[in-house]
């Protein structure tokens, strides 16, 4: 209940901002700072329960909208005075509270007058009988008023159920079985890493071909979230040096598995890493841990895998050509404001160059039935989105993909078309807009959700993303990954990827054309105080994991 108050705290700030909009700016920086504690203390509470992208848009709603004037696919409320989002069950439990403390409030103000009343001996014998009859009321209703936040807290405390990784990790020998083909048909060893927060500790499950073993480090789940919200922080402001926090994770997550793993050229050594990762871990993208000389992604080739996809894993890839869906231009939908995307021309453009064979619907001509109706003729065997999505935690009626007609495409129309298997035959979905792979209620069971519905629905992988992404440098890398794959069939979805994030890191995939690059987000004091600031080498001004590591590989990486 702490949360929904916060919340409902928050939002009534938020409107009084609103509210004030036309005063000086001294004015409205003085509210701003009279109120800051109120959303970093609420920001701390979704932390400390692994809400992390829910923590972070509260902290955004602090930020000027001046702040935010930078190509990023980034969908924001228009005008000042958004709210901070309130999944449904707290919508339930809000509407319950604001039933409850209203007729608080109504019977405390009557009780309240009449004492005033009583007191001055202005009181009539009615009104005095009145008074002994509110204190009984005002007695019930707050007796009721403390049933409901004791109601409260028994419910937002949930179960914490691990059972499913428990039952998945139980019988790895299919696993085994599916690992050794892979391995084989690749020729990269091949190593699954099943990851288990629990309260105190966290748990490595480690699967081979031939056998499967543990490791576990105490910490509590409390610590790993508060590092894990550091570790974002950093990484999705470029001017903000990620590779402390990195190894700060790193240090807890891999160190202890790398005598596990083998050194790599060893025999018997890991090759490639597919991971099913738990809890606040899956908001984070693993590549991008830093070993204190060089980022994950530089080692190893990976890749995250789900439960309705593993029986995909050993699949085989199929020839490749794409629907291509875009847009480009700024819209207001659903109170929701979307900047222009000047690159996604260039991106698809980089698809259907890259695979001969590939239709582009962009702007208006990307509307609900072209989408949809594509998708089911099953021609194409990729399905790549560039276009805005506007995330709200908790409500997959109002997250959506903003359409080149203006209208929006919910995530909940896509859940609804599982039955009809939707996506049957489709080898790729890419899902470029910001923060596709990100849900946050409880803990980011959803991260892997969406993944799991569109897999459900037909579609052996899907690649997403884990923040709102920059336009230009990912309009260059969809590029290069296509590119990569085109020109090297039996290349791997993974290891293109990870090829053209590499070209971003290390400065070979050249970044120039319309909406060559949009400005840097300007970094909160508050948050500069907490990391070293980054500087980009001259020769790889894309450096930062801002730029190259927010895409993420679900399912069928081959």
């Amino acid at each position: 209940p702490a949360i929904v108050l916060a919340k409902l705290a928050v939002n009534r700030y938020q409107s009084l901002r609103r509210d004030i909009a036309g005063l000086p700016a001294e004015s409205k920086e003085a509210y701003r700072k009279e109120v800051e504690p109120a959303y970093r203390e609420l920001a701390d509470l979704l932390i400390a329960q692994g809400r992390i992208p829910e923590a972070q848009q509260v902290m955004d709603l602090l930020k000027d909208e001046e702040m935010y004037q930078y190509v990023r696919r980034r969908a924001e409320v228009a005008g000042q005075g958004g709210q901070a989002a309130m999944t449904r069950t707290e919508e339930e439990w809000t509407a319950r509270y604001e039933r409850i403390a209203d007729e608080v409030g109504a019977v405390g103000a009557r009780y309240a007058a009449l004492l005033q009343k009583q007191r001055a001996g202005t009181a009539t014998e009615e009104e005095k009988r009145q008074i002994g009859s509110l204190e009984t009321d005002l007695q019930a209703v707050q007796k009721r008023f403390s049933a409901f936040l004791a109601d409260a807290a028994k419910e937002f405390a949930g179960i914490d159920s691990k059972a499913r990784i428990l039952e998945e990790t139980r019988n790895t020998q299919a696993l085994r079985s599916t690992l050794l083909e892979v391995s084989r048909k690749t020729g990269l060893r091949t190593v699954a890493l099943y990851t288990l927060v629990a309260k105190e500790r966290l748990h490595v499950i480690l699967v081979t071909p031939e056998l499967h073993d543990s490791v576990t480090v105490d910490i509590k789940a409390t610590d790993l979230n508060a590092k894990v919200a550091a570790f974002r922080e950093a990484l999705m402001n470029p001017r903000l040096d990620p590779r402390p926090a990195g190894k700060a994770i790193y240090d807890v997550l891999f160190a202890p598995l790398e005598k596990k793993l083998g050194k790599p050229g060893e025999a018997g050594a890991a090759q490639f890493l597919a991971w099913s990762l738990d809890g606040t871990l899956r908001y984070l993208p693993v590549g991008a841990l830093w070993d204190g000389e060089r980022y994950l992604i530089e080692r190893y080739p990976m890749a995250v895998f789900t439960p309705s996809g593993q029986a995909d894993i050993a699949a085989d890839p199929l020839s490749w050509t794409a629907l291509g869906f875009g847009m480009s231009q700024g819209a207001e939908v659903e109170q929701v404001r979307f900047r222009p995307l000047p690159a996604v021309p260039q991106e698809l453009a980089g698809v259907a160059s890259a695979l001969p064979g590939t239709e582009v619907y962009t702007d208006e001509k990307f509307t609900r039935s072209a989408f949809l109706d594509g998708v089911k003729s099953a021609k194409h065997r990729v399905v790549h989105v560039a276009t805005h999505f506007s995330f709200r935690p908790g409500h997959d009626d109002a997250s959506f993909l903003l359409l080149g007609d203006r209208s929006a495409l919910t995530v909940k129309e896509i859940s609804d078309c599982v039955t009809t298997g939707l996506f049957e035959g489709v080898e790729l979905l890419t899902l470029s807009a910001c923060e596709t792979a990100v849900s946050s209620e409880e803990n980011g069971r959803e991260f892997e959700g969406f993944a799991a519905v569109a897999q459900r629905a037909g579609v052996r992988s899907v690649m997403a993303t884990l923040w709102p992404v920059e336009d230009a440098t990912t309009a260059h890398l969809m590029g290069a990954y296509y590119r990569l794959r085109g020109r090297d069939p039996k290349l791997t979805k993974a290891e293109a990827l990870r090829q053209a994030q590499l070209s971003l890191l290390r400065g070979s995939l050249e970044v120039k054309g319309e909406g060559e690059r949009g400005l840097d987000p300007p970094v909160d004091p508050k948050v500069a105080e907490r990391h070293p600031s980054f500087t980009a080498p001259t020769n790889a001004p894309y450096a930062h994991p801002y730029y190259w590591a927010p895409f993420v590989l679900m399912g069928n990486w081959r």
